[in-house]
């Protein structure tokens, strides 16, 4: 009996430790995100020759793993990270478009 008290007492502080591991984790997730949310917000419509709505266009800060890609109306919503960033539209078997943005603050 007081060894499965012992066996059960380990486990027990290694959930714990493996909780308090998950805690720092989600912290350290949350304020990634939180600084993510610095830049400036972008949003449009990406269209065809005709007008109509492209779903599924790849929408890239360039120089970064940031991105999107449109819904399903064409529409694509990224928050950039810095003040003066390039941004590449790109989909298959289309010419890629490179768009320059700057803010001043």
């Amino acid at each position: 009996m007081k060894k499965s008290k012992e066996h059960f007492m380990k486990k027990m502080f290694n959930m714990r430790d493996l909780a308090k591991m998950l805690v720092a984790l989600l912290i350290l997730l949350y304020s990634g995100h939180v600084m993510a949310q610095d830049g400036h917000s972008i949003s449009g419509l990406v269209t065809d020759n005709t007008g109509d709505p492209i779903p599924g266009v790849n929408v890239v800060e360039k120089g970064t793993t940031t991105g999107t890609i449109t819904n399903m109306d064409g529409e694509y919503n990224l928050t950039l990270s810095g003040q003066n960033v390039i941004v590449s539209f790109s989909f298959i078997g289309m010419e890629t478009k490179e768009v320059f943005f700057a803010y001043n603050n």
